[in-house]
């Protein structure tokens, strides 16, 4: 067998001498016999590969998806933007970007995500209960237990203001509206994304207003704020790999008592990600080049007894 891969750990500590050093190797079986005339006539080669990283005493290495192009497949490295004096960093999310999934028997939790995968098309969706009353309830505006235990209840709506009687139609005022009777608090989505790319504030949420970035390159360093906005070289505003955040929905939802359906519904998120090929044509390095983002939009429609909405990204 034939060695083709060293991979070498070492760890230190700050103002001390290194720690420890481990080092893997991976073999292959490749033939070593073979005679002069048939190498003269036939070269036999391999590649071997040998990579070094570097960690600090108890520090979890988060993994990269890549080097330096994405794998298809792995993780769409994601993170925020942090600052401390004058310095920057990205502060990346373990698991890469994630969107709300499913969690027990389908019901929408907080807890419950789908990492994106570099160069996969895929949907995420999961339910929300909801009696008559409380869909009713939420799509005016009013109340407070319109999806609980599923969602955060300090982010749900003033809970000073009593919920109109069903079959009355309900119009958006009061509580946590916008003069234009937008909702001003997050929709579902971003609730249980908890903040992240919502671009207003909501003392309820962790990740709010957020700098949300994507990893233009699979081994972007957390360091370099560049390797992540993929910035424009003639302008520098134009950074494409930036999300910019979303605001309240530009269409109001509204509730009809007659046919019981709530109308224009935040739903989910709708991500676009456009990648590109870049380096040598026998090998090339697939990178992210730009994203966006924007609302789904849906109507809810009660129907019998307690009815499951669906959330989708």
């Amino acid at each position: 067998g034939t060695i083709t891969m060293v991979t070498v750990a070492v760890t230190y500590a700050d103002a001390v001498p290194i720690v420890s050093g481990d080092a893997a190797a991976r073999g292959s079986f490749i033939s070593n016999h073979w005679n002069t005339e048939q190498l003269s006539s036939s070269p036999i080669g391999f590649t071997q590969k040998f990579s070094v990283t570097w960690k600090t005493t108890g520090e979890s290495p988060i993994p990269k998806s890549g080097s330096s192009g994405y794998v298809v497949g792995a993780p769409l490295l994601a993170g925020y933007q942090g600052t401390s004096g004058s310095k920057s960093a990205v502060l990346r999310l373990k698991d890469g970007l994630q969107l709300p999934a499913a969690g027990p028997n389908g019901v929408c939790s907080a807890n419950a995500k789908s990492t994106v995968r570099f160069g996969k098309s895929q949907m995420s969706s999961c339910a929300i209960p909801l009696t008559k009353a409380a869909l009713a309830t939420f799509c005016g505006g009013t109340g407070t237990t319109y999806a609980d235990p599923y969602l955060y209840t300090s982010t749900a709506y003033d809970s000073t203001i009593a919920p109109a009687p069903i079959g009355t139609p309900v119009a958006p005022t009061g509580g946590k509206e916008t003069a234009s009777g937008l909702l001003s608090v997050p929709p579902i989505t971003s609730q249980l994304m908890d903040g992240l790319l919502w671009g207003t504030a909501d003392a309820t949420l962790n990740l709010d207003t957020q700098t949300v970035m994507i990893a233009g390159w699979a081994d972007a360093d957390a360091t370099n704020i560049a390797d992540w906005k993929g910035c424009s070289t003639t302008d520098t505003t134009d950074c494409g790999t930036v999300f910019t955040s979303l605001t309240a929905p530009s269409t109001s939802m509204s509730w009809d008592a007659t046919t019981l359906t709530c109308s224009n519904v935040a739903v989910g998120y709708d991500i676009t990600i456009l990648t590109q090929k870049v380096g040598t044509l026998d090998n090339p390095q697939y990178k992210v080049a730009r994203v966006a983002i924007d609302w789904i939009y849906d109507d809810w429609q009660w129907q019998d007894n307690i009815q499951l909405y669906t959330v989708t990204t």
